[in-house]
């Protein structure tokens, strides 16, 4: 065991410059991207901040320039579709919370006990649905996308 541990950090030390050249630095790789005419070096025509795309955006006129009214227009309408958003997965997860709620609620009361939440969990994680989590049953949840509860805890 202690030979294979040895053997993988040696390969390990011995490779790692190599991926690294290969991949090149953060810095390799956006000049590569914007030098367009090949020399290694990005110029200012070449040079393309991450601002540019937003002032064309922001040119609501379309005359190549942006005045601070139109920047103002500009935030405005990103932040009215920001918020949008937010609402559209405020109301999902309501209804979600909505859904596992009634789930959980067996008896109808509009209350969710000790025992009923521990069931629905219970139900949740029996995939196969014999009555009995497998040790793969109990792996899966916490790997399954739109898992939220971790299990209940197991009694002594």
């Amino acid at each position: 065991m202690k030979h294979k541990f040895i053997a993988a950090t040696l390969f390990l030390a011995l490779t790692a410059p190599a991926l690294a050249d290969e991949r090149g630095s953060r810095g390799e790789r956006i000049v590569d991207r914007l030098d367009t005419d090949g020399d290694h070096l990005v110029s200012l025509s070449e040079f393309k901040a991450p601002e540019d795309n937003m002032l064309k955006q922001a040119d609501l006129n379309g005359d190549g320039k942006v005045t601070l009214e139109e920047m103002q227009k500009h935030r405005d309408a990103r932040m009215q579709e920001r918020e949008a958003r937010m609402q559209d997965m405020m109301k999902e997860r309501e209804s979600r919370m909505d859904e596992m709620f009634k789930s959980m609620d067996t008896d109808g009361d509009g209350a969710v006990t000790v025992d009923e939440a521990r069931a629905a969990a219970f139900h949740r994680m029996d995939k196969n649905g014999d009555g009995f989590l497998s040790a793969d049953e109990f792996r899966r949840p916490h790997r399954e996308r739109g898992h939220r509860f971790p299990p209940p805890p197991m009694d002594d």
